[in-house]
């Protein structure tokens, strides 16, 4: 309905615009003697139905014929204009019509007028790819650009040899195109010659394509576990470090999930899922092999990428191994299984953990090993451990520890975390009162009373925050807080 009163309104303007002009003849102003008898009737008035042909055909985008004019010219200029004004064809049939114009462009000797071509050919290179194959030859960038584009939708078994050539293309960008259209072509693939020629491609230094490679393996990987088979193959026979360090961190990732040691974890933070549909179970069959890396692999970049795959697989069983890479001569490494045996329950090596927590030559080893010690069984027993480790010379490992005693802590470590209250750096300050106020103990009040003048404001709102725990609503206020001109205005 709206349609076709705008139709009707557009028609019966058009009428008295064509009356005004047949008076207007000889001179502006100057009206004929002829004028007619009475003003046309509109569809509307007459009850037929307006006509919206010819406007509904002016508003689909350029005429069909006219863009086939232009990409027919033998001016670049015109041809580049029809292959612009193409995408602008609703119709597919009518683009269909303008295919061979096209594929006559995609051979042009004008490389801007090639490329443009290419482009538009990407619709017809399922059927057709051989102008996408001949401009992939091409001695100038853009048109092998715009044929790798075009490849895209052409048949896997014709585009994957002439795309995986274009890999190593001299430009770098049209390597990263080509990189990147093989990828997306090969990730859906369920057979191993695709499978490993995205492996390949890991820890590949040139235009990205381990990053491409490493997505698409990821996402297959966590509903076909023959990538994971093929991946595991590649890790054990790979000379390259950098593709056995890729081929690690896939497999962590694509067999991430759910385990009793990240419930446990996630129970002791209160943290929460943030959607309803929680993830599978992890995959662990390659648990064994992890453990095999991450102490025997010659280079430290493949140790500590396998060190921080069997956190993300979080099985128990992996303990062992971690506990012999806290030993590990890379700092690194030692960081990570420290940082894995927060999610992998840590009581069967909780000697190792403990000397890493204590004595380790890294602060950052020390610090993810105190926050470790949290996974232990015995409560009590985790919280001697760190409070052994509130003396550390590091700020951020005494901070670390004042953490998790007010997590797992009672009011038999105040005594141990008084001291605190004056330590040097303000974050150690905040969180050993704040540790402290979560027990609830009287024996901290006057403690609490003298924090509350903290430069910190962190500081004194945690210690008045302890003060209100034990039932004491306010401080008292000095007399100038009762007499200033704040307090004035306030009563």
């Amino acid at each position: 309905m709206m349609r076709g009163w705008v139709a009707a309104g557009s028609a019966a303007i058009v009428g008295i615009s064509l009356c005004l002009c047949a008076g207007c003849k000889g001179g502006a102003g100057t009206a004929t003697s002829k004028q007619p008898s009475s003003p046309p009737k509109s569809a509307k008035a007459e009850g037929k139905a307006p006509e919206t042909k010819g406007l509904e055909k002016k508003s689909t985008g350029p005429e069909v014929d006219a863009v086939a004019k232009l990409l027919g010219s033998d001016s670049v200029a015109d041809q580049r204009t029809g292959l612009n004004q193409l995408p602008e064809i609703k119709s597919q049939a009518d683009r269909d019509s303008l295919r061979e114009a096209v594929r006559n462009l995609c051979s042009s000797d004008a490389p801007e007028v090639q490329a443009g071509a290419l482009s538009a050919w990407a619709q017809w290179a399922r059927e057709d790819p051989g102008p996408a194959l001949q401009g992939a030859k091409s001695p100038h960038t853009p048109v092998r650009a715009a044929a790798v584009q075009a490849l895209r939708t052409a048949p896997r078994s014709v585009a994957q040899p002439v795309l995986t050539k274009l890999k190593n293309d001299e430009d770098s960008t049209v390597a990263a195109e080509a990189a990147a259209v093989l990828a997306e072509m090969l990730g859906s693939s369920h057979e191993d010659t695709a499978i490993d020629t995205l492996i390949a491609d890991l820890g590949h230094p040139q235009a990205d394509r381990s990053a491409q490679a490493g997505m698409k393996l990821e996402q297959s990987g966590r509903v076909n576990r023959q990538v994971i088979d093929r991946l595991m193959a590649a890790l054990q026979k790979s000379q390259n470090a950098h593709q056995r360090m890729s081929c690690v961190i896939v497999i962590g990732l694509a067999c991430s999930g759910t385990s009793e040691g990240q419930q446990r974890f996630s129970a002791r933070t209160k943290a929460t899922y943030r959607v309803d549909v929680r993830p599978e179970p992890a995959y662990t069959v390659p648990v064994p092999l992890l453990m095999k890396v991450v102490v025997s692999d010659p280079d430290p970049m493949v140790r500590e990428a396998a060190a921080e795959a069997l956190g993300h697989l979080g099985a128990p069983e992996s303990a062992t191994a971690l506990a012999k890479a806290l030993k590990d001569p890379d700092a690194m490494v030692r960081r990570r299984a420290a940082a894995s045996l927060i999610v992998v329950p840590p009581d069967p090596v909780k000697e190792e953990l403990m000397a890493a927590g204590k004595g380790d030559s890294s602060p950052e080893v020390r610090r993810f090993a105190v926050e470790a010690m949290a996974g232990l069984q015995d409560q009590r027993e985790a919280g001697l451990a760190v409070a052994n480790c509130l003396r550390d010379a590091n700020a951020d490992v005494r901070r670390y520890a004042c953490e998790v005693l007010g997590r797992i802590g009672t009011k038999e470590f105040t005594p141990a975390l008084l001291p605190l209250f004056d330590d040097p750096d303000e974050d150690v300050r905040w969180k050993a009162v704040e540790a402290v106020a979560s027990f609830v103990d009287p024996e901290a009040k006057k403690a609490f009373s003298d924090a509350l003048w903290d430069l910190s404001p962190r500081v004194a709102l945690a210690a008045e925050k302890g003060l209100h725990n034990l039932g004491i609503g306010k401080r008292m206020l000095t007399a100038a807080e009762r007499t200033g001109p704040v307090r004035k205005r306030t009563q």
